[in-house]
C-alpha cells in the first residue's frame, strides 16, 4: 500500500510505502524535516511498482537509504536509558553553515551566522543595518578612494563656482553621491557607520570646494572696493573730509593762526618739554586749535560750489602728499618725529606729539610745493602706487583680518549652502547604508 503526501514546506509531492508512515524525513527539495502521514482508515494493498522502495537492509538502523524520489527517512531511534536521553536532550546541536553551536536543543537560527537549520538559508534581510555584507574590497582602500572622490569633487566645485563667479549648489550634492557611491561599492559595512564615514569624508570635499568659492568672493570684494576708491571722485567727498585739507591751507596762507609757532622757537632754543614756557607754548596751541576750529566750521557753511570742489580737490591731492611723505620718511629722506605711546611724563607725551605735529605739517608744505610741479601723469602714477599700498595694508591689517572672517562664516553658513550642504550628506549617507539583494 502507498501513502501520497506532500512537504508542507516546499510542496515538493512524494508516494511512499506504508512502512514508512509516522517516520520522520528529510525533504529532498528543500532539506527540511517532515513527517510521513500515517495509513488513511481504508487503504489499498500495496503497489509493487511503487518509484520510492525503502532502504536496504544493509543501512544503518537508524537512517535508511534514499528511496527512488530523493527522500530520506529517519527510523524510530531505539529507546536509550533516560539519564542519556536527558543529556542529548539538553545539548544544542552544532549549526549547520558556521559549525558553532545553537543555543538549545529546540533553537532553529543561528545566533552567530543568522543560519535557519530547517529551510538551510540566511535570515535577515530584512534588518540590514545588523548584517555584514561581503563585498570585494578592502577598508582601507576604500576609504582613500572615497576621500579622493570627495576632494576631487570639492576642487571642481570650487573650480567651477571661480570660474562662473556663482555657487553652484548641485555640484555639491553630486560630491555626496559619489562619496557615498564609493563607500557603498569598496567598503564591506552597510551600517550607521559607513554612513557617518561617508558623510564625514563628503564633508571634508565640500569644505574644500567652499573655501575655494569664499576665499574668491572675498578677493572679488577687495577688488571692487579698490577700484571704487581709486575711481573716487572730488565730488564724493563730503564737506567734513575737507576740514583738514582747508586748515592746513589757511594757515600755510596765514589766514588762521599757526598753533606751534611759539614751540618751535622754544625748540630751537633747546628750551626743556617740562621747563614752564614750554609748559605755557603748548597750551597756547591748544588754545589756538579750537579758535581755528570754531573759524574753519563757520567759514566751510559759507563756502559752495567751486571753492568748495577746490577744497575736494586738495584733499585727494593731500592723501597723495601724505603718501610721498611716508615713503620719504621710510626711506630716510625727511625725519618726523613719531608720535608718543602715551607713556611716560605728561610733558614730555605733550611735547613729542606736538613736535610730531608741526614736524609733519612742515614737511608736508615742502612737499605739497613738489606735488603741485609735477605734471598730471606723474601725480596720477603716484594715485596709482598710494592705492596699491593702501589695498596691501588693508589685507594685512586686523580689519581685514576681522572681515575676512565674518565674510567668510557668511559666505560659509548661508541658507543656500546649508540645504545643498545637507542634501549632499545625507545623500553620501543613504548612498553608504544602501542595502540591496547582491549583497547577501
Amino acid at each position: 500500500m502507498s501513502i501520497a503526501f506532500s512537504c508542507p514546506h516546499c510542496g515538493q509531492a512524494y508516494e511512499m510505502e506504508d512502512e514508512y508512515a509516522g517516520c520522520a524525513a528529510e525533504c529532498a527539495a528543500c532539506q527540511a524535516e517532515i513527517t510521513i502521514p500515517e495509513l488513511p482508515p481504508a487503504a489499498s494493498p500495496p503497489d509493487p511498482e511503487l518509484s520510492l522502495r525503502p532502504a536496504a537492509s544493509s543501512a544503518p538502523p537508524e537512517v535508511a537509504a534514499k528511496p527512488t524520489g530523493g527522500i530520506r527517512v529517519r527510523r524510530a531511534e531505539p529507546e536509550v536509558a533516560p539519564e542519556a536521553a536527558s543529556a542529548a536532550a539538553t545539548e544544542a546541536p552544532p549549526c549547520a553553515k558556521c559549525g558553532k553551536q545553537l543555543g538549545s536543543p529546540e533553537a532553529v537560527l543561528c545566533i552567530h551566522c543568522g543560519h535557519h537549520q530547517k529551510i538551510g538559508k540566511s535570515i535577515g534581510a530584512d534588518k540590514p543595518e545588523k548584517a555584514t555584507v561581503k563585498k570585494a574590497g578592502k577598508f582601507g582602500i576604500g576609504v582613500v578612494v572615497a576621500l579622493g572622490s570627495a576632494v576631487l569633487g570639492g576642487l571642481i566645485w570650487g573650480g567651477l563656482g571661480i570660474k562662473f563667479d556663482v555657487e553652484l549648489g548641485w555640484v555639491a550634492w553630486l560630491i555626496g553621491g559619489i562619496t557615498g557611491g564609493a563607500v557603498r561599492f569598496l567598503i564591506p559595512d552597510r551600517s550607521w557607520r559607513a554612513g557617518m564615514l561617508a558623510a564625514l569624508l563628503a564633508l571634508s570635499g565640500l569644505v574644500i570646494g567652499k573655501s575655494m568659492i569664499a576665499v574668491h568672493l572675498m578677493g572679488r570684494h577687495d577688488t571692487e572696493m579698490a577700484a571704487e576708491k581709486k575711481d573716487a571722485k572730488p565730488d564724493d567727498l563730503g564737506e567734513i573730509s575737507v576740514w583738514d585739507i582747508y586748515t592746513t591751507l589757511k594757515i600755510e596762507k596765514g589766514e588762521l593762526g599757526d598753533p606751534y609757532a611759539d614751540c618751535r622757537k622754544l625748540a630751537a632754543e633747546n628750551v626743556a618739554p617740562a621747563d614752564p614756557k614750554m609748559t605755557a607754548a603748548l597750551d597756547k596751541a591748544e588754545e589756538v586749535q579750537q579758535s581755528n576750529a570754531k573759524t574753519v566750521h563757520a567759514q566751510l557753511a559759507k563756502t559752495t560750489g567751486n571753492n568748495l570742489h577746490g577744497y575736494k580737490i586738495a584733499q585727494m591731492e593731500d592723501d597723495d602728499v601724505r603718501f610721498l611723505l611716508a615713503n620719504a620718511v621710510k626711506r630716510g629722506e625727511i625725519k618726523v618725529t613719531p608720535e608718543s605711546d602715551g607713556e611716560g611724563e605728561d610733558a614730555l607725551v605733550r611735547f613729542q606729539d606736538a613736535r610730531h605735529e608741526w614736524e609733519t605739517f612742515d614737511a608736508l608744505k615742502t612737499l605739497r610745493a613738489s606735488f603741485n610741479g609735477m605734471t598730471a601723469e606723474e601725480k596720477a602714477k603716484v594715485r596709482e602706487a598710494r592705492h596699491a599700498r593702501e589695498l596691501a595694508e588693508y589685507k594685512e591689517s586686523g580689519v581685514r583680518s576681522a572681515f575676512g572672517i565674518v565674510a567668510f562664516l557668511v559666505l560659509f553658513f548661508n541658507l543656500h549652502s546649508l540645504l545643498w550642504g545637507g542634501l549632499a550628506l545625507v545623500t553620501a549617507w543613504k548612498g553608504a547604508t544602501f542595502y540591496s539583494s547582491s549583497d547577501n
